[in-house]
């Protein structure tokens, strides 16, 4: 058996590997104490650089009332994790577009990848598989929410389902 041209286990210690931490990441809007108006961008979170994002869900608190849609994601690109019923009952859960997009084909990630200069996608598996997908921030990157209509009520919680490969 021919030795290895490289030994790079020292890198990350020896003969252990890599342990990716995941982990939640929640943050709670009231629009009642702060209101957003149509199609205005309002910044909510920072995503920690070194972190893969596999997808949101929202969870509604209170109904604004009114139609209302809303869509989450970064400065550049403010539908990317998707959009969110503002005036669904409240106890509705529902995952992202985004989230559900994740079983797509690489030929969407490869799109994503190209569309959002900010964004690297990163796929774990075979291209065309089940495999894990999500978008991977190098660099801590804002969260942002714009709604479609004044949101002066509703009250929803938005769910990170982060991956951390911090060392």
């Amino acid at each position: 058996m021919a030795a290895a041209d490289h030994n790079i286990r020292a890198l990350v210690g020896r003969n252990r590997g890599q342990s990716p931490r995941s982990y939640p990441l929640v943050k709670t809007i009231d629009f009642g104490e702060y209101t957003v108006g149509a199609n205005e961008e309002a910044a909510f979170l920072t995503i920690p650089g070194g972190t893969l994002v596999r997808g949101m869900t929202s969870i509604i608190k209170t109904a604004e009332g009114g139609a209302v849609t809303a869509t989450v994601g970064t400065e550049a690109d403010v539908t990317l994790f998707g959009s969110i019923n503002l005036n669904a009952v409240a106890g509705t859960v529902a995952p992202s577009v985004a989230k559900l997009a994740m079983d797509a084909s690489a030929a969407y990630v490869e799109a994503e990848a190209q569309a959002i200069a900010d964004k690297v996608d990163a796929v774990i598996g075979a291209a065309g598989s089940a495999a894990l997908k999500g978008w991977y921030f190098a660099a801590d990157t804002e969260i942002r929410i714009k709604p479609s209509a004044e949101v002066d009520t509703a009250k929803v919680a938005i769910v990170f389902d982060c991956v951390s490969f911090d060392a």
